[in-house]
């Protein structure tokens, strides 16, 4: 349903999944790319980070209904972070094929303006794909956003020395 476009079906569909099973990481991750191709910011956020959390077996991952831990209204930048940093060092990041959700979740924390989780999300990728230079502009631009221009130096100069064709870098 993604691929053509049918959003709310692929969301619907995703719903169901969820009902029936709430602990499964692929089905939090899919949520996720759903709200964020729909620029659901927040829900995004809440689904990337539940499934991060799942992968993680976290014990703080789901409440005893099944249903995500997150604090509701606005989004609170201590809210899940802690939980969050313990749950992406607690993944076998070498093991993830595919760090498009990681990506996305930094693009994501940068967008709602929480720097600090956006560095801590690129640098885990770092951390598995030294040369992944789209990681390295992610904590190059968080860096820069929480002022620390020294480091964003340093960041951003890693990342041209792993692209230094991409325009953005």
């Amino acid at each position: 349903f993604m691929m053509q476009g049918q959003h709310a079906r692929a969301q619907e569909v995703v719903k169901e999944i969820l009902a029936t099973d709430s602990r499964n990481p692929a089905a939090w991750s899919l949520a996720g790319h759903v709200h964020y191709v729909q620029s659901h910011t927040q829900e995004a956020i809440t689904a990337y980070e539940t499934a991060f959390a799942l992968l993680a077996d976290s014990p703080t991952a789901a409440a005893p209904n099944g249903a995500p831990v997150r604090s509701r209204g606005t989004y609170m930048v201590n809210s899940l972070n802690r939980n969050m940093t313990h749950a992406l060092a607690s993944i076998d990041l070498a093991a993830l094929k595919d760090f498009s959700m990681l990506l996305r979740l930094g693009e994501l924390y940068m967008t709602v303006g929480d720097f600090a989780a956006a560095k801590n999300v690129y640098l885990r990728v770092c951390s598995v794909r030294p040369a992944s230079a789209s990681s390295w502009l992610g904590v190059g631009m968080a860096c820069y956003r929480m002022g620390d221009y020294a480091q964003a130096e340093e960041a951003l100069a890693e990342a041209n020395i792993h692209n230094n064709q991409d325009p953005e870098v």
